[in-house]
């Protein structure tokens, strides 16, 4: 989803290896290319050194968002506005940027977890 004046982009994801448990996530394009995000995603990974994430436990959707136009607002890293068809590309790079990251460290992502199969793959 992209916020109505376009500055985040709010993803509510089901990881498989966290079932049925849902996180959000707000994120936000730096003018310098940059990721900005607020996330109650557990912190697993390092993030790229171009990321700047802050982790919430224990809150809901509403403060997450609270939290990253807070971050916006103070001016410390100017964002972008983005369109609608922007979206897609975002999420996709982010997922991208997150698994060059940790492969070029030589650490192993597991894209999904040994064993674990979705909701309803067994019917």
């Amino acid at each position: 989803m992209l916020s109505q004046d376009g500055l985040v982009v709010a993803v509510l994801s089901f990881p498989e290896s966290m079932w049925p448990q849902t996180t959000f996530t707000c994120l936000s394009r730096v003018a310098d290319g940059a990721i900005l995000g607020s996330s109650d995603m557990p912190h697993v990974l390092d993030n790229p050194p171009d990321f700047d994430v802050v982790y919430l436990s224990d809150c809901w959707a509403e403060d997450i968002m609270a939290e990253q136009y807070r971050r916006i607002k103070s001016g410390r890293r100017p964002v972008i506005s983005l369109e609608k068809e922007d979206v897609p590309r975002i999420i996709i790079d982010v997922n991208n940027r997150t698994v060059d990251y940790q492969v070029s460290r030589g650490v192993f992502v597991a894209i999904r977890p040994v064993g674990l199969q979705p909701p309803g793959a067994n019917t």
